[in-house]
């Protein structure tokens, strides 16, 4: 399909066979199924080599007037459930409020101090580096 086009022609070199044969196949398929529905709605069940039992066509739901759907009452209201939430939640509270400050403060210190003594003339024992 896409092979045809100026650009890509001969220059591809993948294989398009397998998606080709199940487009035709879906295709097939569908065109089966209108014909079939086609000749079931003009000469009814009645096939040539006798009649046929099918299953009743299930009946589409009614659309919703407005396009949505009703979920029923709520059992949580939002404002109820998030007020229990942010109730029971620590990271609302003032000591972990403070706690998350002072532990960003000590971080930021931390990154601005030299750890590693990186002039180091000669080897030294563990105790000694210490």
């Amino acid at each position: 399909m896409t092979q045809n086009t100026k650009q890509l022609r001969g220059k591809s070199s993948s294989d398009t066979t397998a998606l080709l044969s199940e487009v035709n196949f879906e295709f097939a398929k569908t065109m089966n199924k209108i014909i079939f529905d086609k000749h079931i709605d003009t000469n009814g069940p009645n096939l040539i080599s006798g009649p046929l039992t099918l299953p009743e066509k299930p009946t589409k739901p009614e659309a919703p007037k407005f396009g949505m759907i009703s979920i029923g009452e709520r059992q949580n209201p939002f404002p109820k459930t998030f007020s229990d939430f942010a109730y029971s939640s620590i990271l609302n509270k003032d000591q972990s409020v403070r706690a998350m400050q002072e532990i960003r403060k000590e971080c930021n210190d931390v990154l601005l101090k030299d750890i590693y003594n990186s002039n180091i003339t000669k080897s030294m024992r563990v105790n000694e580096f210490q």
